[in-house]
């Protein structure tokens, strides 16, 4: 399992929003969002391997944006 740390969420967001963004890298197998303080989750994958590439791919996506 991995598991993928999430910030600057709003503080609205839903468990429904992240697992239909994050749902399509792979299956999730836990995701937890944090109500007090909000802004932030988890997110677990069934598969090991997607921990580093989409810790690449999105820090990618913000230091090019």
């Amino acid at each position: 399992m991995s598991r993928l740390y999430v910030g600057g969420l709003p503080h609205d967001c839903r468990e429904r929003d992240l697992d239909d963004f994050f749902g399509r890298f792979g299956r999730i197998t836990s995701l937890w969002i944090a109500r007090n303080p909000a802004g932030f989750a988890f997110v677990e994958f069934e598969d090991e391997r997607l921990e580093g590439f989409l810790k690449t791919e999105f820090l990618t996506f913000f230091l090019i944006s």
